[in-house]
C-alpha cells in the first residue's frame, strides 16, 4: 500500500448506522468556493492575509539569491487537482472523520501520480539517503504527523537516555525541561521516502489551509524538499532581526527551554551569525528582514 493510499484509506462504518452519501464532487463545490472575495479577506486577520504579507519571503522568492549560502533545495510544483486532492484528502481524514466519504478514484489516482513523482525527486538527488525536510514556499508542515511512530518514540528515548546519562540525572528525576530537550534532537520531520512526504503534507493542517488559500484566492503552491541537516538541532536555531540595513537583534527560536551549554558560547555564536550576516545580506534586495 503505498503512503497515498495509506494516509486517505476508508474506514470502516459502524453496524447499522445510518449514512448520509456525499460525492466527491459534492464536497468539492463547498470546499473549494471561496467563502468570501479577496478584499474581504484582506479586510481582517484571515489566512489570506497572513499569506498575502508573507509573499515576499516565500522561499521560492529568496531562494535564488541566497542558493550558495543554503542546503540544497528541491521545488515540485503542484497542480490545481493537485491541490484539491490534498485538501480532500485532509478533510475527510481528519475535519470529518466520516467513513463513508472515501476520496474518488480519481483523486486517489492523482494523489499515487504526484507520489511517484515526488519519489522520483527524491531518489535523484540522493534525497533517500541522506534525507530531506518537506515544506511549502510559506510554510512548514510542522504540525503534521510523521509517517514512522515507531522510530520517533525510538529516536527520543535514545535522546532522553543520552542528556540523561550526561548530567548524571536519575529516572524518577527527569524534568520537564530535560525532555523537551529531548524532543527538539528528535528528527520529527525528516523524510527519506515519498511515503513518508506523503504523510506529513496529508495530515498537515497547514498545508490544508495553504492549498484552500491558493484555490480561493490563486498564487500556486509548491512542494520544496531541502536537504536534512542532522547537525541542526532547534537548540542552535536562531532567528536575527535586520532594520535599516543594520542586525538589531538575534534571539533564540524555541523559547520553551533553557539551553544551559549556549550561555559560555554566547560570543562565539554571536561573532559567527554576524559574520555570515555581513555576507548574506547584500544578496537579500531589502534593508528589512528577519532571517533564521
Amino acid at each position: 500500500m503505498s503512503g497515498s493510499d495509506n494516509a486517505v484509506g476508508a474506514k470502516s462504518a459502524k453496524k447499522g448506522e445510518k449514512q448520509t452519501i456525499r460525492t466527491d464532487q459534492d464536497r468539492s463545490r463547498d470546499l473549494f468556493t471561496a467563502p468570501y472575495d479577496v478584499k474581504r479577506a484582506l479586510s481582517f486577520d484571515s489566512e489570506h492575509k497572513l499569506r498575502s504579507e508573507n509573499l515576499p519571503f516565500d522561499i521560492d522568492v529568496w531562494y535564488p539569491k541566497l542558493e550558495q549560502f543554503t542546503f540544497d533545495t528541491v521545488f515540485i510544483p503542484l497542480s490545481r487537482a493537485e491541490a484539491r486532492a490534498i485538501a480532500l484528502a485532509y478533510r475527510y481524514n481528519y475535519i470529518d472523520r466520516r467513513s463513508d466519504s472515501p476520496l474518488s478514484d480519481t483523486y486517489r489516482q492523482t494523489l499515487r501520480s504526484l507520489e511517484v513523482r515526488i519519489e522520483e525527486r527524491i531518489k535523484l538527488h540522493g534525497f533517500d539517503q541522506a534525507g530531506c525536510f518537506m515544506r511549502l514556499c510559506g510554510r512548514s508542515a510542522k504540525d503534521a504527523e510523521p509517517r514512522d511512530r515507531q522510530r520517533i518514540r525510538d529516536e527520543y528515548q535514545q535522546h532522553l537516555d543520552r542528556l540523561r546519562s550526561q548530567q548524571d540525572v536519575p529516572t524518577k528525576e527527569l524534568t520537564s525541561e530535560l525532555k523537551m530537550r529531548a524532543v527538539g534532537q528528535v528528527s520529527l520531520l525528516k523524510a527519506q521516502s515519498a511515503a513518508d512526504v506523503m504523510a506529513l503534507l496529508l495530515s498537515s493542517e497547514r498545508v490544508y489551509s495553504d492549498m484552500l488559500d491558493w484555490l480561493w484566492f490563486g498564487e500556486p503552491e509548491q512542494i520544496v524538499l531541502r536537504r536534512w541537516e542532522p547537525e541542526l538541532s532547534v537548540d542552535y536555531e536562531f532567528r536575527c532581526y535586520v532594520h535599516n540595513g543594520k542586525l538589531n537583534a538575534i534571539s533564540q527560536y524555541d523559547h520553551y527551554c533553557r539551553y544551559d551549554h549556549l550561555f559560555p558560547l554566547k560570543q562565539e555564536l554571536e561573532a559567527k551569525m554576524r559574520a555570515l550576516w555581513e555576507k548574506v545580506h547584500q544578496h537579500v534586495g531589502t534593508s528589512d528582514f528577519g532571517s533564521g
